[in-house]
């Protein structure tokens, strides 16, 4: 008897699917992949848009090495465009490069090979105790010197910025711009 109400369940579950199928959008699910590289080693952001948003998947691959690192994952509701996640990856020199997204800078300064990875966040004071927004504009000059900066908006307290003078590697947290 319990074969038979499995089997019976079974079915009508089979039929909700084929009921159910025809109205999903399977081209609302997609893939992208951005990347850039220097000499033997790229920054690749994998986009997957899923029906609740978006996902991001940030990887680091050196040819050289024949290396490939998922370095971290983020999701938001909304999507990036090109332009967007290529301006969130960014070489220094054939040594240097780092990317951002989300609450996440990652920096290599050894090629590809290794990665100092930040999560504001939970690294930062501000983060831990506050509604830390995303990352909105990164910049660092060739000389190692740089700063991060966060999006506003009206509903949470003013958010800090933070600088560096190692390419990112250690970040000091300031409350005042």
């Amino acid at each position: 008897m319990n074969t038979y109400r499995s089997l019976v369940r079974c079915l009508a579950y089979s039929m909700l699917v084929v009921a159910i199928l025809p109205f999903v959008n399977c081209s609302m699910i997609t893939a992208d992949i951005s990347e850039k590289c220097r000499s033997d080693w790229c920054i690749e952001i994998h986009v997957r848009q899923q029906l609740a948003g978006y996902n991001f998947i940030v990887k680091s691959e050196n040819s050289k090495e024949n290396t490939s690192e998922i370095l971290f994952a983020y999701s938001q509701d909304e999507p990036l465009s090109d332009n967007e996640i290529n301006r969130r990856m960014h070489f220094i020199s054939d040594e240097i490069g780092f990317v951002w997204l989300g609450f996440t800078f990652g920096v290599s300064k050894d090629g590809g090979k290794s990665w100092k990875m930040t999560n504001f966040k939970e690294e930062s004071n501000f983060g831990r105790n506050e509604a830390l927004m995303d990352i909105s504009f990164v910049r660092i000059s060739d000389d190692g010197i740089g700063k991060i900066e966060f999006n506003q908006n009206e509903y949470v307290q003013k958010q800090p910025f933070f600088t560096t003078k190692d390419f990112g590697a250690t970040w000091e947290e300031h409350s005042e711009p």
